[in-house]
């Protein structure tokens, strides 16, 4: 997969309270595009164990699901080898001994800003995912970085990357 030309496609703003236990984020997401929507939003708390993708390196059979689709937990995801996000992150909104993960439905609009608290269940690290709307294969992404403990205002530019699944057309 390679980094398109959208390059300020995200802004992810996390708010960190200073609650030393069981860490419940804000998440606000911006779309700084110009004419294209995100659906679904992923959002995933997790420990160094997960690595939601690597711009380079072939998209999993999840990732591709998810560019192309928008597909998630939908058991239509699910390759030869049984990999869907759910196969390799657990079942939605439930603590495992790795990683907690939820999805948010709906369109994000150009200019449109959307936010919720996200519960991290103490995990070092975040990664978010969304596919652009509309494309053939192209998301926006988050991959991996620590969660900050200092209470503040954390804010992201993320990238868009092409999932290098399907013909540019």
């Amino acid at each position: 997969m390679k980094k398109t030309s959208i390059a300020s496609a995200l802004l992810a703003a996390l708010a960190i309270s200073s609650n030393a236990s069981a860490q419940t984020i804000d998440i606000s997401i911006t779309n700084l595009t110009h004419a294209q929507h995100f659906t679904p939003r992923l959002v995933i708390a997790h420990d160094s164990s997960i690595d939601a993708f690597e711009p380079g390196v072939e998209a999993s059979s999840a990732l591709a699901w998810l560019a192309e689709a928008g597909v998630i937990d939908d058991a239509q995801s699910i390759d030869s080898s049984g990999q869907n996000f759910e196969a390799l992150l657990g079942p939605v909104d439930n603590d495992n001994t790795s990683n907690t993960w939820h999805r948010f439905d709906g369109l994000v609009a150009p200019s449109t800003t959307v936010s919720y608290p996200f519960d991290t269940m103490d995990k070092p690290y975040l990664s978010i995912l969304a596919m652009l709307v509309p494309t053939n294969d192209a998301f926006v992404g988050l991959d991996s970085i620590a969660i900050p403990t200092e209470p503040g205002t954390y804010t992201y530019t993320l990238h868009a990357y092409d999932a290098g699944t399907e013909l540019n057309d």
